[in-house]
């Protein structure tokens, strides 16, 4: 079983990093990227992660508040 992971994070090399370690693991699948909270929570029922990999520091809404709505969502 692959996990399906999504990236939050505003740092763009920082994000294209995560991604390439995700992608070449056997078991996770990177399912998308986002620069803010507010886009992927949006999101959710399209991307139907399991995990999230989130930045506390955000623009908008921060990492802490957009976690919470996550599982407040899920």
């Amino acid at each position: 079983m692959k996990y399906k992971v999504v990236i939050i994070e505003d740092n763009i090399p920082l994000s294209e990093g995560f991604a390439e370690v995700i992608k070449a693991t056997d078991n996770f699948e990177l399912t998308n990227c986002y620069s803010n909270c507010e886009e992927a929570i949006e999101r959710l029922q399209y991307d139907n992660a399991d995990i999230f990999l989130m930045d506390i520091e955000l623009p908008g809404m921060n990492g802490v508040e957009g976690t919470k709505r996550i599982k407040k969502e899920l």
